[in-house]
């Protein structure tokens, strides 16, 4: 009987550490999955202010460009 036991508890216990033991894995994996979406949202992001700082710093040499032609045409 005591044997019957241990037995079965052994077997619970090795379930119980099998299931948490894939549930770990699927959570690293998708903790990983996230923390690789986010870097790559972080990198498009910086990639994108540098972009839309470039294009502000044209615009503005644009404009004072068309500043100084306007005021050279009305000389």
């Amino acid at each position: 009987m005591k044997m019957d036991y241990d037995e079965k508890l052994n077997s619970v216990t090795k379930a119980c550490e099998e299931w948490l033991n894939d549930v770990t894995n699927e959570h690293e994996r998708r903790l990983n999955s996230v923390t690789r979406d986010m870097e790559e949202f972080r990198t498009s992001m910086e990639l994108f202010q540098k972009l839309f700082s470039q294009l502000f710093g044209l615009l503005h040499e644009v404009q004072r460009m068309a500043s100084s032609r306007i005021l050279f045409l009305y000389e």
